[in-house]
């Protein structure tokens, strides 16, 4: 199995001048191992320390000197502007799906990279990953976003990534054949408390977008039909665990404007088709644990009427002999022979 660095760095090389945002405390292209690499953060370097410092599962010491800090508008508005234009590379592994407005962040991209540059990015795919009970997000969401140049995230966003948020077997991210019952990661009240935390001004990290492959490329497809982007999907790759990756190159515009409406149609009718499939492999995990936890519950259904009908058949049994050694029954034996009974349970 390739390593996912090795993935995304496919092509890079160290001389190219990259643009990573929000690499934290894991960065791909790391400064200190030769890569000339300019990093976005939503904080420093001394307070990201500071963030993970109590977390086991982090280690600081690979935390790197941020270059640029970007809380609220634009990502190009971070950047100095002697550095617009001059990227090679922009690389974002887990990030868009945090955005508000992703059409904005793809134009700030624009503004970032060379004509002849690329973006990598790594993407959490819903059906692998927490947000496997989440809806897929639409071309119309990200343009109501955009519209209102959302820098924060909804309300809606944030009780739903934390009401419906799921893991298997503890993990938030699983393999693409793991058919384990997922488990909610928080209770209903945990979800309400994080709004309120998030009104008052706490900062909560929550998925803003869910992609599988197809929706992400059917949403590049149409932003750039609508003249929103200029960015178009070289290629993508489909990770066996949690993600997937997209390379984008620029030139999305001219394409599209090539395209006649029937073009147009039948392109997003395929992917609107794949996205159902995708979906349907998704619905594939569920078969296993849904089909035994049935079979079980039907089972125990099942046992519990067999039991009620023996003991309905025992009850009747007990009646029948009870009557057949009473003396009324024994006084009725013209009647039986009249109606053809038999004389014992015996002769039944």
């Amino acid at each position: 199995m390739r390593d996912r660095v090795d993935i995304l760095r496919e092509g890079i090389g160290q001389t190219d001048k990259i643009v990573e945002i929000g690499p934290s405390f894991s960065p791909l292209t790391p400064k200190r191992d030769g890569w000339r690499c300019f990093t976005v953060d939503h904080a420093d370097q001394e307070r990201l320390v500071e963030k993970y410092r109590h977390d086991p599962s982090v280690d600081v010491a690979m935390i790197e000197p941020v270059d640029f800090v970007w809380t609220e508008a634009a990502l190009s508005d971070a950047v100095p502007v002697e550095h617009h234009g001059t990227f090679d590379v922009f690389l974002a592994s887990h990030v868009i799906e945090h955005i508000p407005d992703l059409i904005g962040f793809l134009r700030s991209a624009e503004a970032l990279v060379r004509p002849s540059g690329r973006m990598v990015l790594a993407i959490p795919d819903k059906r692998v990953c927490f947000d496997f009970f989440r809806p897929l997000t639409t071309t119309g969401d990200l343009l109501a976003s955009h519209r209102e140049q959302r820098a924060r995230y909804m309300p809606k966003v944030v009780w739903d990534c934390f009401a419906y948020q799921v893991t298997k077997h503890g993990a938030p991210g699983w393999g693409r054949t793991d058919q384990a019952t997922a488990a909610f990661t928080y209770t209903l009240e945990q979800a309400l408390a994080s709004i309120r935390r998030y009104d008052a001004g706490a900062f909560i990290d929550a998925h803003y977008s869910t992609f599988v492959p197809a929706s992400f490329a059917l949403i590049m497809l149409e932003l750039a039909r609508l003249g929103l982007t200029d960015w178009q999907i070289e290629r993508s790759e489909t990770a066996e665990y949690t993600e997937f990756y997209v390379w984008l190159r620029r030139g999305a515009l001219a394409k599209v404007a090539e395209m006649s409406e029937t073009e147009l149609a039948n392109d997003r009718l395929c992917l609107l088709n794949e996205m159902l499939v995708e979906l349907n492999d998704q619905g594939r995990q569920l078969a296993l644990s849904w089909i035994n936890r049935h079979l079980r519950q039907a089972e125990v259904e099942w046992a519990a009427r067999l039991e009620q009908k023996q003991q309905e058949l025992a009850n009747a049994l007990n009646t029948i002999e009870t009557m057949r050694l009473s003396r009324a029954w024994r006084g009725r034996t013209r009647l039986r022979k009249l109606l053809r009974l038999p004389r014992t349970l015996s002769d039944c």
